[in-house]
């Protein structure tokens, strides 16, 4: 039986390693899947049901967030007028 720690520390390390991602989402995903399979754990899921629904909820969360995550996350470089001056002399 997974024990209950396992899920938790899924949950820290997906957060700490989003943390220290600041510009691009990376492991969210991963912090809701891992709750997720808590959740199923307290709910008395055997292991296979807790690592599935860990899997199931990531997924969903990656395809359903990310194209608008990149969207909100992506930044438009601004040209300055210093921008003309690049590879002259």
């Amino acid at each position: 039986m997974i024990p209950f720690w396992v899920w938790i520390a899924v949950i820290v390390i997906a957060v700490i390693l989003e943390a220290a991602t600041p510009i691009d989402l990376v492991s969210i995903w991963a912090a809701l899947g891992g709750a997720c399979a808590l959740i199923a754990y307290f709910f008395g899921a055997n292991d296979l049901i807790q690592v599935i629904v860990f899997f199931v909820v990531t997924l969903i969360a990656i395809l359903a967030t990310r194209p608008l995550a990149k969207r909100l996350t992506s930044f438009d470089a601004t040209p300055t007028n210093s921008d003309r001056c690049i590879g002259k002399t």
